[in-house]
């Protein structure tokens, strides 16, 4: 059951990166791989199933196509699967934002204020709690592209 609910996941998160970009005519291509150790050895296969524990890596990457024009201010939106956890330490490149409630983006780590008795305490977010990852580019030069990586671990 986890299986088939992650993987609805990736097809709608793929589906969500495409139309993030679709404004800039130049379309980001999204690939997800299934991390994994061999021989001491990280290795990145395609990802055809996945099981709790697993840690996928999502990559993407957008070029501006065009011979004249640089396209600017552009969001490449990584969303996290339902079921998934981000892995903070894994963004890439640094500098990004996140959202919990898909609307309002902080930078990473998220924080929020919690009452301790009289007092008001800042704390971390959890990081299952976030559901976008967000990098900001301020421009990409004609024929330039850009790629940006997350990893998550399946709950």
């Amino acid at each position: 059951m986890v299986s088939k609910r992650i993987r609805t996941a990736f097809i709608l998160v793929a589906a969500v990166l495409m139309a993030t970009l679709s404004f800039a005519q130049d379309r980001p291509v999204l690939t997800q791989f299934l991390v994994v150790q061999e021989h001491g050895k990280e290795i990145l296969k395609p990802v055809t199933s996945v099981s709790r524990g697993d840690v996928i890596e999502y990559r993407a990457e957008v070029v501006n196509t065009h011979t004249e024009g640089s396209l600017t201010n552009l969001s490449l939106d990584i969303p996290v699967p339902t079921g998934a956890t981000v892995i903070l330490a894994s963004i890439n490149p640094k500098g990004a934002t996140a959202s919990t409630d898909e609307k309002t983006f902080s930078a990473v780590p998220l924080k929020h204020k919690v009452q301790r008795g009289d007092a008001s305490v800042e704390e971390v977010v959890p990081a299952s709690a976030y559901k976008i990852i967000r990098w900001n580019i301020p421009v990409l030069k004609p024929g330039a592209k850009t790629s940006v990586s997350v990893r998550v671990r399946i709950n």
